[in-house]
């Protein structure tokens, strides 16, 4: 079908996929169907002002958001494609089940991969599978994904496509390694590592401090908070950290909160960038903007397999190590191996710039582009 009619159902805009909603805006006839952000959310992000969207006001159950004015929009409006970016909410449920009354297409994109999920997640899933086993094509964001999709139900004689999200470019040739002094004393004649996430149980931080007692001649940047009225699952996880600095002696260990300008600074001083990250209390980490964004500012990455990246662009020994999650032992090795060979650290930073160059917002189109013309039997 030439030109078909999209509709695009997610959450709200962000400023790190613009380009690839700007590419799809240029090259089809879409509207985009966000379900939680008001509309003046979207008028805050640069590059909006051209695109059709529609806003939907979520009705909350405890936590859990219902945008139902979508199904209004969905029943009676023309679309040939329906396509979600995130099959674990009820509004992509809603959709999957109109496009197939309607006998439209349904295309769904993906970055969950298979790791441990809270009871309500697994009624959900009873969901996703019919989702995905009906779907008429899938676009996920790496090849854990693929595994996850058919596991969950997608059928084996279909093709799925990659499309590996770019990020923004957080390199700054103006902020210098010998800037950190600045801010943070005593960090001289040492390997700086970054920590770069929020504090929450599953980000790992716990295991991170851990790996480092053995290790000398390091030192810790924590850029990164937690809201405690955001519901954090641990809400002693804290209390836990502190515990373990104490526990163990460990020196050199820095909490700077957060901020972009912070997070820029940090990106563009450390060493080396750490993500500790495991699977806990159901969560996990999807795909992993901020390793991404850590590669665009020349870092080496030490990150876990607990990452939807770690299988795409963390290339071990390349670029970084990847090891097994929530294992102290081989984060302390990787850590120890990298932060005492300064020579490695710069080879390693530059192969992640050049990694990172390398994944265009072309090639995150193509996928779309690719999976909607295979909707329709084109390829």
């Amino acid at each position: 079908m030439n030109n078909p009619k999209i509709a695009l159902v997610n959450i709200y805009f962000v400023e790190y996929k613009m380009p690839l909603f700007e590419l799809l805006h240029k090259n089809y006839n879409i509207t985009y169907l966000m379900t939680r952000k008001s509309e003046q959310h979207t008028k805050s992000i640069k590059g909006t002002e051209n695109f059709k969207v529609k806003h939907f006001k979520p009705v909350y159950f405890g936590r859990i958001p219902v945008a139902f004015g979508i199904l209004k929009e969905l029943i009676f409006s023309n679309y040939d494609v329906y396509i979600v970016h995130d099959p674990h909410t009820f509004e992509s449920l809603l959709t999957f089940i109109t496009a197939k009354l309607k006998r439209k297409k349904f295309l769904f994109y993906s970055e969950t991969w298979d790791w441990p999920r809270r009871k309500l997640s697994k009624f959900i899933d009873f969901f996703v599978r019919a989702m995905f086993h009906f779907s008429d094509a899938g676009i996920v964001s790496s090849k854990k994904s693929v595994d996850y999709c058919y596991k969950m139900g997608y059928r084996k004689n279909k093709k799925i496509f990659v499309s590996i999200p770019p990020s923004l470019d957080f390199f700054d040739k103006k902020i210098i390694k010998q800037d950190i002094n600045l801010k943070i004393l005593n960090l001289k004649n040492t390997t700086t590592l970054l920590y770069l996430n929020r504090i929450v149980p599953y980000k790992g931080l716990d295991i991170l401090l851990r790996s480092l007692s053995p290790i000398k001649d390091v030192s810790l940047i924590v850029c990164g908070t937690d809201d405690p009225s955001k519901g954090t699952r641990n809400k002693n996880y804290q209390n836990e950290i502190s515990k373990i600095i104490q526990e163990l002696n460990l020196k050199n260990i820095h909490f700077v909160g957060y901020s972009e300008e912070l997070k820029r600074f940090y990106l563009n001083t450390a060493d080396i960038a750490v993500f500790p990250v495991t699977t806990r209390d159901g969560d996990g980490e999807s795909w992993g903007y901020t390793p991404e964004e850590a590669m665009s500012a020349k870092k080496p990455i030490i990150a876990t397999d607990a990452i939807g990246c770690s299988s795409e662009i963390i290339k071990d020994g390349e670029n970084g190590f990847v090891v097994s999650h929530n294992n102290v032992a081989k984060l302390s090795e990787a850590i120890k191996k990298l932060s005492s060979n300064k020579k490695l650290i710069k080879e390693m930073g530059e192969n992640s710039r050049k990694i990172w160059e390398s994944i265009t917002w072309e090639d995150n189109f193509l996928g779309y582009k690719k999976a909607i013309e295979y909707s329709f039997n084109k390829i």
